[in-house]
């Protein structure tokens, strides 16, 4: 039960993922989860970097967004298309959280989120519209990199002050489902 969430989150990770299997997560994302998808996301770096480092860099960008900004759990799904192992544009982000502010919060914080990527262009944020970004195209045309979820305080939910990985959600990602 545990691995349920995570299985349908990356199921396209080793492999690009089915029509039928896109959709699953599209209604996953939009309404069997705590977490909703709110914002929309188009990266570029200035020059191409190999996946990890990419992968690497995306992650510490939304880690700065959620300890300065956000301040909630966040999960990203993360899909780009590499040229021979190194990308650099054609990167888009689909980011859920846990809303637990105004909608207006988070058409401000779009503006901030933007200042803060310093890898490239400015980002193209948006919020998520189910009827305009597809989940279905994104996890269809491009390569899927799995990200951990994020907590707002880096991993310890349990105390604020002691530093360690034991965020309720990474060790029960069952917690996420909707009752």
């Amino acid at each position: 039960m545990n691995d349920e969430i995570y299985n349908k989150l990356f199921e396209g990770v080793n492999n690009r993922r089915t029509i039928d299997g896109a959709i699953e997560l599209k209604e996953l994302l939009e309404g069997q989860l705590k977490i909703e998808a709110v914002y929309w996301m188009g990266l570029d770096f200035r020059y191409k970097v190999r996946i990890d480092k990419a992968r690497e860099i995306i992650a510490s960008y939304i880690s700065k967004c959620n300890r300065r900004l956000l301040r909630t759990h966040i999960q990203v799904l993360l899909v780009m298309n590499d040229d021979c192992g190194k990308v650099q544009n054609d990167i888009h982000l689909i980011v859920c959280l846990m809303k637990n502010k105004s909608d207006d919060f988070y058409v401000e914080a779009m503006e901030k989120m933007q200042r803060l990527w310093n890898k490239g262009r400015k980002p193209f944020i948006q919020i998520y519209d189910s009827k305009q970004n597809g989940v279905v195209y994104a996890t269809i045309k491009h390569n899927e990199i799995p990200l951990m979820l994020f907590c707002p305080n880096r991993g310890s939910c349990s105390d604020k002050n002691r530093h360690r990985n034991d965020c309720i959600y990474r060790k029960n990602p069952s917690l996420l489902k909707n009752k």
